[in-house]
């Protein structure tokens, strides 16, 4: 249910690029991270990949080992608000909101899903459940904003707009008002993903 984020690069050369890009949200099998890593190489720039699942982590840098070239990117096996908290010196122009993952049926949740909501209870003490994911996504959107460079992108996976309330919902739903607030415009709203921009603080 993601996005294209292939898409989602068309709106970089509307945006003046000073800073790094950071992944909440290691590649899952979407093809996520070597997109942007790639786009990182291609600014001069590195990117910054973080997940809170070891195995997820260890698993993309091995794939990445075994790329008969080099792509700018470091992992990070961590939460995204602890990754914030560790680097606040870091300045970013592209940032990919792609962790805790959303339940699109919770009165009948899938069997995977409860798996992982188990595993992820146990392993990581990280309850997962909608209200939680938007939280979360909340909590970094709020760390990231002293953290952002004046022009910047954000890409918000599993995030629609829902007609029948009239307003946002999905990962990023608590997120994408408090972005408009900091001078973040919607410019694509496609295939369960949101992007939004600032150019200039305007």
């Amino acid at each position: 249910m993601s996005m294209k984020f292939t898409e989602a690069l068309q709106f970089v050369k509307e945006i003046k690029i000073e800073g790094d890009l950071l992944e909440i949200g290691s590649d899952h099998g979407d093809g996520s991270t070597y997109i942007f890593a790639t786009l990182a190489k291609n600014l001069d720039r590195k990117l910054f990949s973080v997940d809170v699942d070891p195995n997820i982590i260890e698993h993309n840098r091995e794939e990445f080992s075994r790329l008969p070239f080099s792509l700018p990117v470091e992992f990070f096996n961590q939460t995204g608000e602890d990754f914030l908290d560790a680097y606040k010196d870091l300045k970013f122009s592209i940032v990919l909101l792609d962790n805790f993952d959303w339940d699109w049926n919770p009165s009948n949740t899938d069997p995977s899903i409860v798996a992982q909501q188990l595993r992820y209870r146990e392993q990581f003490n990280l309850e997962m459940n909608n209200h939680q994911s938007q939280l979360t996504h909340l909590k970094q959107a709020l760390r990231l904003s002293q953290m952002l460079t004046a022009d910047a992108m954000i890409v918000c996976d599993d995030t629609y707009w829902a007609n029948e309330y009239g307003t946002y919902t999905g990962k990023c739903g608590a997120v994408i008002p408090y972005l408009e607030i900091l001078g973040f415009r919607v410019v694509l709203n496609k295939d369960h993903g949101v992007v939004l921009i600032r150019k200039n603080n305007q």
